[in-house]
C-alpha cells in the first residue's frame, strides 16, 4: 500500500507547487494555479535508495586489516555518493 509521507506547498520563479513525497520512495511535483482545478503532474522523481544492511563487527577477523576495510569503506562510499548525485532530484533556491 502506498501512503503520502509528505506535503509542501512552495513557490518556484513566484508560482505555487505542490510536492507529494510517498513512502514508496517517489516525489511527485504539481504546479498550483491560481484560478483552482485539477492538478496536472510536473514532475516525478524516484527517491528511494536501496542497499544492502552492513554489519559491523567490534573486531575484524585476523585474515583482514583496518587499511583492507577502509579502502572497501570508501569505494562503497563513493559509490553511493555517485548514486545520489546522478539520482537526487534537482532543487532551485531562491534568497529573494
Amino acid at each position: 500500500m502506498i501512503g503520502i509521507l509528505c506535503i509542501f506547498v512552495f513557490r518556484i520563479n513566484g508560482k505555487l507547487h505542490l510536492l507529494v513525497a510517498t513512502t514508496d520512495g517517489f516525489v511527485y511535483i504539481y504546479p498550483v494555479e491560481a484560478e483552482g482545478g485539477e492538478l496536472t503532474l510536473l514532475r516525478q522523481h524516484k527517491i528511494g535508495i536501496k542497499y544492502a544492511p552492513v554489519v559491523h563487527a567490534h573486531n575484524p577477523p585476523d585474515n583482514q586489516n583496518n587499511e583492507d576495510n577502509d579502502g572497501m569503506e570508501s569505494e562503497e562510499r563513493q559509490a553511493l555518493d555517485r548514486h545520489l548525485i546522478d539520482n537526487f532530484p534537482p532543487l532551485n533556491h531562491s534568497t529573494a
